[in-house]
């Protein structure tokens, strides 16, 4: 069964990327980009999702708002992960410049 799906990419205009599909189109990205694209499309955000991004952002998260055209569906907390090991990698590259 084919989806008819139309992959939308990323771009630093829009700040979000998605798919549209036959059924709808789907949107993910910055919250404030996807509340616009919700609201453009006769959809409201929820303040329940506001609350949940604000707390994300204080965390220190990136938070992605979800959307399929007037609904929003859901918040990722995107974090970063740091790999193991990379703190004793900094203290290496330090000791390596304070040598003479």
């Amino acid at each position: 069964m084919a989806l008819g799906a139309r992959f939308v990419p990323f771009s630093a205009r829009t700040r979000m990327s998605g798919v549209d599909l036959d059924q709808g189109e789907i949107r993910k990205g910055a919250a404030d980009a996807v509340a616009e694209y919700v609201r453009d499309r006769g959809g409201r955000v929820p303040d329940s999702v506001t609350e949940v991004v604000e707390r994300i952002a204080r965390e220190g998260g990136t938070p992605l708002v979800v959307a399929r055209s007037a609904e929003v569906l859901g918040v990722i907390d995107l974090r970063d992960v740091v790999k193991g090991g990379i703190r004793e990698r900094f203290d290496q590259l330090r000791r390596m410049e304070s040598a003479p």
